[in-house]
């Protein structure tokens, strides 16, 4: 019972964008949540899917600000470089005088099977 008052409360002052992976391959648990004060106004950015990259972009607006682009990514060790492609194309695409960044790249990995 006290879960359920949680969440209903959390569901009164947040937003969510989840994007779940369309990967066949990969079992439950795969996709990125994003959490937003719902008093903070923004735009779902996220327009082309990948099977194997995990990511969100959302614009933030203002009153009187310049929006910023704040991109969330995963990506798995197993990507392959078409993958690693993708990444990039829609990082120089969001790319703004204001942009935040942030995921687990798993470049340590990579750089270690070498």
């Amino acid at each position: 019972m006290i879960k359920f008052l949680i969440l209903r409360l959390l569901y009164r002052i947040i937003s969510i964008i989840r994007i779940d992976r369309s990967s066949k391959d990969k079992g439950k648990g795969e996709g990125i949540l994003v959490y937003i004060r719902n008093t903070i106004s923004v735009i779902n950015g996220t327009e082309e899917y990948c099977d194997n990259i995990d990511y969100a972009w959302v614009k933030v607006t203002g009153r009187n600000k310049e929006p910023v682009n704040v991109g969330v990514f995963y990506r798995p060790p197993d990507s392959t470089e078409e993958h690693l492609k993708f990444l990039l194309k829609y990082l120089i695409k969001y790319k703004a005088s204001k942009t935040i960044i942030m995921g687990d790249f798993n470049y340590g990995e990579r750089l270690e099977r070498k």
